[in-house]
């Protein structure tokens, strides 16, 4: 009996504790940033842009196969950017995830309106399998 509780107890206490950290993540408000790329990690995963006043990291742009697939274009240092989507709060830093990104003349959209997923939720099962070719980036 006693080894019984331990292990319902543990249970209790892990639970609690994964259900902590999901809850942690908070929605604040939505953001909309003009600003020129003064960074670009892989292309599709996050930028920086610069701002009048700061330099902001926007997140939340994607698997590289999702781009690459649509044939999208990769925003380059120097270009203006145009980004809007959603502030979240998470382990007490704000994060910037968008839900579109224009730029060059192109708008692309990143998350569904519907339920805020990204718009390759639940395409990528089979792509992992797919050899991707790492494409140079151009100035």
């Amino acid at each position: 009996m006693p080894r019984f509780l331990i292990i319902t107890i543990c249970l209790l206490l892990v639970t609690a504790w994964a259900w902590a950290q999901i809850q942690e993540a908070r929605l604040e408000e939505p953001f909309s940033l003009t600003g020129d790329v003064i960074s670009v990690s892989v292309p599709g995963q996050g930028l920086v842009l610069a701002l009048a006043d700061r330099n902001v990291a926007v997140h939340g742009l994607g698997p590289l196969w999702y781009w690459d697939s649509h044939q999208w274009p990769s925003p380059m240092v120097g270009q203006a950017v145009f980004a809007t989507g959603q502030r979240v709060r998470y382990q007490g830093r704000v994060f910037y995830v968008a839900d579109s990104l224009s730029f060059g003349g192109t708008t692309l959209r990143l998350r569904r309106d519907a339920d805020g997923l990204p718009v390759w939720h639940g395409q990528g099962l089979y792509l992992p399998f797919k050899k991707v070719q790492p494409r140079e980036l151009k100035p």
